[in-house]
């Protein structure tokens, strides 16, 4: 499953990205249920990772010769067991506050129920509104790239 490349969110983050072409990349999705709610994951209270603690949209970093969209396929599954048919490039930055990974982001759609979700990662999981998920401790490029889409 391959997608087009996205713009980037901000100007600085394509200034960022260009500075260093060759940072690790990594994907994320942005799961929207039917309700309109954005699926987000508590990561784990681990010093070790970078946001720990905090609420983030799931994903995480391509492997050799995986291109973005194949990525986040394969995190989705690995992360709740979320099969994904349909994804929509949304936009590219970068992760200035935790390891400059160079991120792309993708809308999915689904009509998956919480319940019909299996957390393999993190501490917890939940559908949120924006009005909710504004309120919670997010991951900074999280929270920029949710502002972003329901501001939108």
């Amino acid at each position: 499953m391959t997608a087009c490349m996205p713009a980037f969110l901000t100007s600085d983050d394509e200034r960022l990205a260009a500075v260093d072409p060759d940072r690790s990349r990594g994907s994320l999705g942005i799961v929207i249920n039917r309700s309109d709610a954005v699926l987000l994951n508590l990561r784990d209270d681990k010093p070790s990772i970078v946001h720990p603690n905090q609420w983030s949209v799931l994903g995480g970093l391509c492997d050799p010769g995986e291109d973005e969209a194949a990525a986040i396929v394969r995190e989705l599954a690995e992360e709740v067991s979320l099969r994904v048919t349909e994804l929509f490039p949304f936009r590219r930055l970068v992760d200035i506050e935790g390891r400059g990974h160079l991120l792309t982001a993708f809308i999915v759609r689904t009509r998956a129920e919480l319940s019909d979700l299996v957390l393999c990662e993190g501490q917890a999981l939940g559908y949120f509104s924006w009005a909710e998920a504004a309120r919670l401790k997010l991951v900074p490029f999280a929270r920029r790239l949710l502002a972003a889409y329901f501001e939108a």
